[in-house]
């Protein structure tokens, strides 16, 4: 597996090439299997208005907190 010219042999490496294509918000991702079987997939990485935010991150600020005592 690659992207671009990064070759993929670990999660590290997978982790490092979606950090390099935050500019872009897009990583084509390139696998090879046996002989035969090529596959180049297209992965939008930029967020959409309805996803959640990722784990550890909080969300966006809506309005303003209230509390009673």
């Amino acid at each position: 597996m690659s992207v671009g010219d990064r070759e993929l042999r670990s999660i590290t490496a997978l982790y490092a090439a979606i950090s390099d294509s935050r500019a872009s918000g897009v990583i084509v991702l390139h696998a090879v299997r046996g002989v035969d079987s090529e596959l180049d997939a297209t992965l939008d990485l930029r967020p959409r208005p309805d996803d959640e935010p990722a784990p550890g991150h909080l969300a966006p600020a809506t309005g303003v907190a209230k509390h009673a005592i």
